[in-house]
């Protein structure tokens, strides 16, 4: 996994701005972003307690139907992310900030939820 600086870290930007401000707190969620490396395309898979939550699209060119099996294809199990990235490093590598800094998501509005059913 690829373990980036960016955004800076809490100290980093306390000591520029001399405050922090959040709209929303994440508590025990890590969000993993899984990056296709033929398109950079790509989608934010959350986990909360270590267990597959649910994933966040942003790229509008990407098909709900696409990020969804995406979703479904990453383990349930953050603890399984690694092997996973390895089985795969061909055609897919996992971005994930620090743990130690905080993770902003862009300020988007959300048009509609689309349920998609999955076929058994």
């Amino acid at each position: 996994m690829i373990r980036t600086e960016f955004p800076t870290n809490r100290a980093e930007l306390k000591e520029q701005f001399g405050y922090l401000s959040f709209q929303c707190t994440f508590i025990n969620t890590d969000v993993v972003v899984v990056r296709s490396r033929r398109t950079y395309k790509y989608v934010l898979v959350t986990y909360c307690c270590g267990k597959k939550t649910g994933f966040i699209c942003e790229d509008e060119t990407l098909q709900w139907e696409k990020a969804f099996e995406i979703f479904k294809e990453v383990p349930s199990n953050y603890n399984d992310l690694d092997q996973w990235e390895d089985q795969n490093e061909e055609r897919l590598e996992l971005l994930v900030p620090n743990t130690h800094n905080y993770v902003f998501i862009d300020d988007k509005v959300i048009r509609e939820v689309v349920k998609i059913k999955e076929k058994k």
